[in-house]
């Protein structure tokens, strides 16, 4: 009589976790939320990487260092005189010839560009069942507006 009722419990316990993650999915699916662009930059400012508005003029310290093909890459360790709690990468337009290592402090801002990424656009095959798109994806650049030190170092409009 106890094995039944243990067999129950069971059978019950699984009945609810198979039920609460169907619904938890199902929650994701429909917390998707819809808005027009044109709130963007009214009610509704969208933060980069760095934790502040795409498009705000910051002050960022780190060093170039590429990161695999990007050689572009800038690994952010303050931003605005704020240290980090770790460094963050990211790509800086026209840093790609510099010196991996070279150290900097740049004033600038983040730009993106909004596109729905397709399949095509990845890494994954075809009958890949990791792929879970097409889905909207911002690719996050930083614009320099002037290297603030050290002295004498430029970038390259690309």
């Amino acid at each position: 009589m106890r094995h039944a009722s243990i067999l129950a419990t069971v059978i019950m316990v699984t009945s609810l976790f198979v039920a609460n993650f169907r619904s938890a999915e199902s929650a994701r699916k429909s917390e998707q939320q819809r808005l027009s662009y044109t709130k963007i930059g009214g009610s509704i400012l969208i933060e980069g990487d760095l934790g502040q508005p795409v498009g705000a003029e910051v002050e960022i310290q780190g060093f170039k260092e590429a990161n695999g093909p990007m050689a572009n890459w800038f690994w952010v360790e303050s931003v605005d005189g704020k240290r980090l709690d770790s460094k963050r990468g990211i790509q800086v337009n026209g840093v790609s010839k510099w010196k991996d290592g070279t150290r900097a402090t740049l004033s600038g801002h983040e730009t993106g560009i909004l596109k729905f990424l397709a399949l095509n656009e990845t890494n994954y095959g075809p009958n890949d069942s990791r792929w879970k798109g097409p889905f909207q994806v911002i690719h996050l650049t930083f614009e320099v507006d002037r290297v603030v030190e050290p002295k004498g170092l430029g970038v390259e409009r690309e």
